[in-house]
């Protein structure tokens, strides 16, 4: 095992990827494919929508497009979670015990992985929504979008790697699969809020899928960045990233204990 905590993170994340290139759909196919799905069959079939005023002028696909890209990684959760489940039940967790590296480097070795695993399916979402006629921002824009749901796919798969510890169920990613649903529907991805009823209002304003999504909107709209959710989407992703590690590490260690 190599030494100092920066290369036993990367030395965990290197495993990840190369679980990940022996597991392409799984890891980037299928979390890939079903967004564009969505992007494809509801900005086209259901363009009338944008007619309401609230959409202030733009098409459906310009609207939802950019929210779509924290979507996939919400659908493609639960790959190294996964894994891990795999590595409690044959006793590679537990061999892990024996060498010079903490829960901690483990679970950010993971969730690092995530996080780089989302920027080729954000990238090739915001492609297929720019050949459907979505204009794109500037280079610096893009890296914005790319890394906010680089982040939102790291805090999300803390809890898959929190509920895979708590359970060790190899189906624990197809399980939690529909957890995406209530984060999207009590946000402004495809409806603005002003046309939502009022108790899914409200949940907007408590879903944290719906500030990632208010802060890169206006990228797409008007070219602009939106500095104050931008602040909001970044004070929100270092709380939610903590606490999904503290937990993480915690039920991690709990499982272990347990073997």
């Amino acid at each position: 095992m190599t030494t100092g905590t920066i290369p036993r993170t990367a030395a965990v994340w290197l495993r990840m990827a190369r679980h990940s290139v022996r597991r392409p759909a799984f890891a980037y196919v299928i979390p890939t494919v079903f967004p564009i799905g969505l992007v494809v069959i509801i900005s086209q079939l259901y363009q009338r929508l944008a007619d309401a005023p609230e959409y202030q002028g733009h098409t459906l696909l310009d609207w939802m497009a950019p929210g779509t890209v924290f979507v996939a990684a919400c659908m493609g959760g639960g790959f190294t979670a996964t894994i891990l489940v795999g590595d409690i039940t044959d006793g590679f967790a537990d061999r892990l015990r024996l060498l010079p590296i903490s829960r901690g480097e483990v679970v950010a070795g993971m969730l690092a992985f995530e996080a780089t695993r989302q920027l080729p399916i954000g990238a090739v979402l915001l492609g297929c929504a720019a050949a459907l006629g979505m204009p794109l921002p500037g280079p610096a824009g893009l890296v914005v979008i790319l890394a906010l749901s680089a982040v939102w796919a790291a805090v999300w798969n803390a809890g898959f790697v929190v509920a895979a510890s708590l359970t060790r169920s190899p189906d624990i990613a197809l399980a939690l699969l529909p957890a995406f649903l209530p984060f999207l529907l009590a946000s402004s991805i495809i409806v603005p809020r002003a046309l939502l009823p009022d108790y899914l209002d409200r949940l907007a304003g408590w879903n944290p899928l719906e500030y990632y999504v208010s802060a890169v909107r206006p990228l797409i709209l008007d070219g602009n960045l939106a500095w104050a959710e931008l602040g909001v989407a970044t004070a929100v992703s270092a709380l939610l990233l903590a606490g999904g590690m503290v937990a993480a590490m915690t039920t991690m260690r709990r499982a272990l204990s347990a073997e």
